[in-house]
This record gives C-alpha cells, structure tokens and sequence, in this order.
C-alpha cells in the first residue's frame, strides 16, 4: 500500500528535504527553523554524510527506486512526527551524485507533489 502524506491543512507537518553542502551547520539551522515553525522537530540524514556514502546509498537504486524511496521515507517521517510543523531529511547533494539515476528519480518525484508541495530548503556554506 501506498504511503498517504497527512494534510497540512488537517494540521499535518509540512515535508520537507533540506539540501547543505558539508559541514554548514545545518543541524542548528534545522532546529533553528523548526522550532520557529512551532516546535523543533528530529532531522535525519539518510542518504550520506559524505560523497562514498552517498554514491553508495543511491548509487544502488534506479530512478523508480529513488522516486520510490524519496516518498515513502518523508511519508513516514510525517506519519511518526505527526505532531511536529515540519518534518524531514538532509541530502548532501555532492556534484557526482546528481546525475545518478535514483537522484533522477527523487528529484522528479519532489516535483511532480502538488498536495501536498514538498518543500526544498538549500543551505551552502559561508
């Protein structure tokens, strides 16, 4: 079965997917915005902390795969942190990882949302 976002309107959190280049200081940046939202809400950072961990995480799927995943796991991160504002997940978009097929596929899947709009955050260093 298909994962279904809350609605926001029905007070559900807003998803979203916060791209940072390195060490920026995102972890502070996120509490800083999520607690302004309301309330500070957890940040995972799932796709690679670094560029082999990256190319290691999407490198291994196709663009179906990463389309797939991209929506299931902020899905989920609504459905666990339904309470919080915002909710969602670091992508440490490294230049070699953008061309990468289940890249392709996330970055579409984000696009094609209407209802609800998948918020993309960008934060670069200094």
């Amino acid at each position: 079965e298909t994962c279904k976002f809350n609605r926001i309107e029905k007070g559900g959190p807003i998803p979203t997917i916060f791209l940072v280049n390195g060490r920026s200081g995102s972890d502070v940046t996120w509490r800083a915005i999520s607690s302004l939202a309301g309330e500070a809400s957890p940040i995972g950072e799932h796709t690679g902390g670094n560029k082999i961990t990256t190319k290691q995480f999407i490198g291994n799927m196709s663009e179906a795969e990463g389309a797939w995943w991209v929506t299931e796991h902020l899905c989920e991160f609504t459905r666990r942190h339904c309470d919080k504002p915002v909710v969602g997940f670091k992508w440490k978009p490294f230049v070699d990882s953008w061309n990468l097929p289940a890249a392709q596929g996330m970055l579409k899947k984000i696009a094609s949302y209407n209802e609800p709009k998948i918020k993309v955050l960008f934060m670069t260093r200094n």
